[in-house]
């Protein structure tokens, strides 16, 4: 396992792993039913090699509509994911701090600087309707 993850890592190519539960999109059926019965050690090593884990934000209760799932499953597990879930899973502290979304217009910064080396955010250089805040 450590080897596939090293190499994937390095290869240039890809740099993250996106998670797709089962059922949750277009020909997903085959996606993660249980994400840490048989990934367990799939994340743990994406966790040694520093490859984020993208999640395809989306519920698969059959009493949403299919239209509406992204929106009905979001923002209500959003809090639960960010805030306690994934600083469980790291060992991190779990998130005390909140944010505001105000609905202003602003640019994303073309990139961001971190010790680890730059990064390119999703819509860099484009103008977006919802500002984050700290409240």
């Amino acid at each position: 396992m450590n080897t596939v993850i090293t190499v994937t890592r390095d290869s240039g190519v890809v740099y993250a792993v996106k998670l797709y539960p089962a059922g949750a999109t277009t020909d997903s059926k085959d996606g993660v039913a249980d994400l840490f019965g048989k990934c367990l050690p799939v994340l743990e090593e994406m966790v040694k090699h520093n490859m984020p884990l993208l999640v395809h934000g989306e519920v698969t209760d059959p009493e949403v509509d299919i239209f509406d799932r992204e929106r009905a499953g979001a923002l209500d597990k959003l809090k639960a994911f960010t805030s306690f879930n994934g600083p469980d899973f790291y060992g991190l502290p779990r998130n005390t701090s909140k944010i505001k979304l105000i609905k202003s217009q602003w640019k994303v910064p073309e990139s961001l600087s971190y010790a680890t080396g730059e990064i390119i955010p999703i819509f860099a250089g484009e103008t977006l309707e919802w500002l984050p805040s700290s409240v």
